[in-house]
């Protein structure tokens, strides 16, 4: 299993993407989206040509785990953490958008923390047992990120600015490099078939109000090149990806025992960011125990897409909120 790659950040860059943030500080991250990312690409060809090649290597070539770590990212010394996880500001956030800036363009999804191209990842109370990001003290399944739509993204990125307590949490990440050896060529096949169907999150339920489980059905687990398939799977069991037959369903059971044993663990400190690629690897993550102090584990996420026009019938006047129509995503499936 190979772990993912790691770089750390050179003087020169730390300087560079403080000054990137004092930029990006004029620009509202939440009411002027596109006004932030776009000077968050404009800093990010300040960076070196080190970090920059190293970024567009992993959008075009990604990595055998599936992930790239950066170490040594500028943040604002910390308060105790926000009530709500849905308005994040600061210079994490500003550093972490010129990052990614290489990768893509960031954009959200109107049902999840309120379509915000940076979100808050924190401890919520009542929430610990779901399988959602702001769960706590179960594992969190591994999965594709937002698996069940076509506008999933290509990357999404984790900068931590606060690990937990006592450092037990890790982000877990299983790559398709790893996992296609693990598998029998009937397995393989039937993967590439569209025989199964996958839920939409419950996440992204509750933030459009809706009670009842909604299926996107049928699709591919396996899609595109036969040496390194794009991967698009929930393994929440019944709330997750399921075969829509006993052969699918037992296909599917094996790429998740697959994914088990060729599953490598990262575990963030502050100031880290990892990358993973969301086409070539599933990740999930290991339980914490939150104190609900001000202190719990803090992290901010970002989707990146390597084409936003892609999703443009569904972004309201161009904008980079995804509003789902999850009828038209299962016709699309």
């Amino acid at each position: 299993m190979s772990d993912v790659r790691r770089l750390a950040l050179a003087a020169g860059d730390r300087r560079t993407l403080a000054e990137a943030c004092e930029r990006l500080d004029r620009h509202d991250i939440v009411s002027k989206a596109d006004d932030f990312v776009i000077e968050a690409q404009l800093q990010a060809a300040r960076l070196s040509s080190e970090l920059r090649r190293a970024l567009l290597e992993f959008r075009r070539f990604g990595h055998p785990s599936g992930g790239l770590l950066i170490k040594g990212v500028p943040t604002d010394r910390l308060s105790p953490a926000p009530g709500r996880a849905d308005d994040p500001r600061g210079a994490g956030a500003a550093a972490l958008s010129v990052l990614i800036a290489c990768l893509g363009d960031q954009y959200g999804f109107r049902p999840e923390l309120g379509g915000n191209i940076v979100q808050d990842i924190l401890p919520v109370q009542g929430f610990e047992r779901q399988q959602i990001s702001v769960g706590s003290t179960v594992d969190l399944h591994a999965h594709t990120e937002t698996a069940f739509s076509p506008y999933r993204p290509d990357y999404v990125a984790l900068l931590c600015l606060r690990p937990d307590h006592e450092h037990r949490a890790g982000t877990t990440l299983s790559s398709i490099d790893a996992m296609l050896p693990l598998l029998d060529e009937p397995i393989i096949e039937v993967l590439r078939k569209p025989r199964f169907r996958t839920k939409i999150d419950s996440s992204f339920l509750i933030g459009d109000n809706l009670s009842d489980d909604v299926c996107i059905d049928p699709i591919c687990v396996f899609e595109g090149a036969e040496r390194r398939p794009r991967l698009r799977v929930d393994f929440d069991g019944a709330n997750g990806t399921i075969g829509n037959d006993p052969v699918a369903q037992r296909a599917v059971e094996a790429l998740r025992d697959a994914a088990i044993r060729a599953q490598i663990v990262v575990r963030l400190e502050a100031g880290e960011i990892l990358i993973l690629d969301n086409n070539r690897a599933v990740h999930g993550r290991t339980p914490f125990v939150p104190r609900y102090d001000g202190q719990d584990r803090w992290l901010l996420r970002a989707f990146v897409t390597r084409d936003l026009g892609r999703s443009e019938g569904v972004r309201p006047g161009d904008g980079r909120v995804v509003q789902p129509d999850y009828l038209a995503e299962e016709a699309s499936a």
